[in-house]
């Protein structure tokens, strides 16, 4: 794989989006003082903290070192500046993609990982998360003598590291019946009994294990588009114009029908709705493309996957044909199954390249086969 290739897998797995700016529309961003801290950062803490936030992730040890040895409000802010340029893929766009994406997922941590007090993003889960990325697929099931709370299942399909087997889901379990879940040690290959025993010993402050952490050190590393930006040298952007914009959605919206797919079975017919002017396009030669995975789930009361559908939407178009089709909206027609019941429904249409990911989750009721 040579770096061009290396770089376009890097930039897709992370997920990070991509605009195409029209005339149609100024996009203006506000921006803040130096003496004011962004209030993503200040959600964070005093800047004196600032590594030990959700950055701690992301942040290599020797840019830690030298931050921790900073003195002024201003140095820390001009290092912070220089920390998210070294991460900037695309800096000619006005919005820095990687730090929405990772404040966004900061977000999505905080918001459905929480355990008891302890914030979202500083959990197993969270973290992984906020590294990796949303899961290709999750699920729940009882792991024989792990817990008797059904643990929870991450399959990535697509990984950052080498260190990662991709055969091999994580896995999230509550190993002391407190509600706190941990990220299990991978598998060993050898007999399962002894799948339990290398759980055994696990600190209560250690919900990622030492054995996951060559891999997290490697995908860091791939963090870094920008090496030859030094800290030694003042910042492209200089603080006073650091700019905060919203993170960007894909807006959708779905419907569904039913007919019977057999004398136990009822087919559901799923109808997802996008507007053209809302998708995110990439220059492609003299057009234009659209690559977005959509992901759909049919989930039982006990969080139990019944069945599930992925499609993929791809499509180019020309500059002018985007014109004439921003009102216009793309359907997407797919179909799931299920007995009569109730169910959640799970929808998520990702970018392949940009990743603005959005998520649906609704109860949806299934009548019986007509």
């Amino acid at each position: 794989m040579n770096k061009g290739d290396l770089k376009r897998w890097i930039i897709s797995f992370l997920l990070l989006p991509i605009f195409l700016l029209t005339v149609e529309g100024a996009y203006s961003h506000p921006s803040i003082n130096c003496e004011q801290a962004s209030s993503q950062e200040e959600l964070q803490g005093s800047l004196k903290k600032w590594h030990e936030g959700p950055v701690g992730y992301i942040i290599l040890k020797d840019e830690k070192d030298r931050f921790k040895k900073l003195k002024t409000r201003e140095e820390r802010m001009m290092f912070i500046q220089i920390f998210w340029e070294r991460r900037d893929y695309n800096p000619e766009t006005l919005i820095h993609e990687f730090k929405e994406e990772f404040y966004g997922r900061v977000d999505y941590a905080n918001q459905n990982f929480k355990e008891g007090g302890l914030e979202g993003w500083k959990t197993a889960r969270g973290q992984i998360y906020i590294v990796l990325g949303p899961p290709d697929r999750e699920w729940k099931e009882i792991v024989s003598g792990i817990s008797a709370r059904p643990a929870y299942l991450w399959q990535y399909y697509r990984l950052a590291s080498a260190y990662l087997n991709p055969n091999e889901p994580l896995v999230f379990a509550d190993l002391y019946g407190s509600g706190k879940y941990f990220l299990l040690r991978p598998y060993p290959q050898t007999y399962a009994d002894y799948y339990w025993q290398v759980q055994k010993g696990r600190s209560y402050f250690e919900p990622v294990p030492d054995e996951y952490q060559r891999a997290l050190d490697d995908i860091k590393k791939k963090f870094i588009f920008r090496p030859d930006v030094s800290y030694d040298q003042p910042p492209t952007t200089p603080p006073a114009q650091i700019k905060e914009p919203l993170p960007p959605k894909l807006p959708f919206n779905w419907k569904t029908s039913f007919s019977e797919h057999s004398s136990e079975l009822t087919a559901i017919h799923l109808t997802v709705m996008v507007r053209y002017a809302d998708f995110q396009y990439y220059r492609e030669g003299d057009t234009y493309k659209v690559s977005v995975r959509f992901l759909g789930e049919l989930k039982d009361k006990t969080g139990t996957l019944v069945d599930q559908v992925t499609e993929d939407i791809s499509f180019s178009l020309a500059s002018e044909e985007i014109t004439e089709k921003k009102d216009a909206l793309y359907t997407l027609t797919t179909l799931l199954k299920a007995k009569p019941g109730k169910y959640q429904l799970v929808l998520q249409l990702i970018d392949n390249l940009s990743g603005v990911t959005s998520r649906s989750v609704d109860t949806i009721s299934v009548p019986a086969p007509e």
